[in-house]
């Protein structure tokens, strides 16, 4: 049983502990948040520990690993904070805002020999894996091309409820690194590693100093190419769309779910149906949380690594410089 400590009692935060109290394996001990009512809150609907002081929370001897869903800017420092103290630590997406700190939390976790995981609960899709196992296979034959859509519909209001999802610079940062981040993942994870990234960036419905209007193209180092555009200014809101083409097959994946495409050599054999009735939304962080707590267990590493989060991070931030030449949207 891995008994875990969540910081940060905001939405994701609160996710989070649900998915622990839900899941396997893992036991939810405490929830920590500087604002005590909020951290109260999510404490008597969890049955855990109410604690706003986070060095507390680490220091603890039954808290074995720690969720860190503080702003984009936080996670690494308090990761950091989490692994000197022993925990294993995930944070929230992105790794961070900072390419110097998120190196600084992927050495210390591997110093100290604890494990790190970066939010990307959209490898956990069964449709996901079922399209990475099949790449994996080479049943898609050699991949060629990439490409990743992430269009929201945000009103100013959603910006003006939380001040770091835009209105300051860096904060949660634009639409690149705060919502389409989980489909540049996608990307590096099904396509390879990144060689270069090439943006442009725009604001053009939204009072906010980031952008809330993105489009990279990619280059991977074996390669194949890329696309992925962004948005939070457009209606009506289509399910989020990842395509990976490959000279065998290709494969349109939206909302989670295979929506069209076809292989030459037939998909690998599908999975036992899934008989699970927790919240739809919520069983991808879950099933993440849990992979995380295996590895815990057994000592290997999650499917989602630190390493892999600061390739992640690298792109956007490259993607960034080329666009305004100083990588101003988040700090260096």
């Amino acid at each position: 049983m891995v008994r875990f400590g969540v910081l940060g009692c905001g939405t994701m935060g609160s996710r989070h502990a649900e998915c622990v109290v839900d899941g396997q394996g893992m036991r939810l001990v405490a929830v920590c948040d500087a604002d005590r009512a909020r951290a109260e809150s999510v404490a008597a609907q969890f049955k855990a520990e109410a604690m706003t002081d986070a060095r507390a929370l680490f220091q603890r001897k039954d808290v074995d690993a720690v969720v860190v869903a503080l702003p984009s800017a936080l996670h690494a420092e308090f990761g950091v904070q989490a692994a000197q103290a022993g925990k294993h630590v995930m944070v929230e997406k992105p790794i961070d805002l900072s390419l110097e700190q998120a190196r600084r939390l992927v050495e210390t976790c591997g110093q100290r020999g604890v494990a790190l995981s970066v939010v990307s609960q959209h490898r956990f899709h069964p449709d996901v894996l079922k399209l990475k196992q099949a790449a994996d296979e080479g049943r898609l034959g050699r991949i060629v091309l990439g490409s990743a859509q992430s269009h929201w519909n945000r009103d100013q209001d959603y910006y003006e409820k939380a001040p770091g999802r835009g209105l300051t610079d860096p904060a949660e940062g634009g639409v690149l690194i705060n919502q389409a981040v989980h489909y540049v993942d996608l990307l590096l994870w099904l396509c390879g590693p990144v060689a270069k990234a090439r943006g442009f960036h725009g604001t053009l419905t939204h009072r906010i100093a980031v952008e809330d209007v993105s489009a990279v193209a990619l280059e991977f180092e074996n390669g194949a190419l890329g696309t992925v555009t962004a948005t939070t200014s457009i209606w009506p809101q289509p399910p989020e769309r990842v395509e990976i083409f490959g000279s065998r097959g290709s494969v349109r994946i939206e909302g989670g779910e295979i929506t069209g495409g076809e292989l030459e050599g037939g998909w690998p054999d599908a999975p036992p149906a899934d008989k699970d009735d927790f919240k739809p939304k919520l069983r991808p962080v879950r099933k993440q949380l849990e992979d995380f707590a295996v590895a815990i267990r057994e000592g290997r590493k999650p499917l989602v690594t630190g390493e892999e989060g600061l390739a992640v991070l690298s792109a956007i931030l490259e993607a960034y410089r080329s666009a305004d030449g100083d990588g101003k949207r988040a700090a260096q």
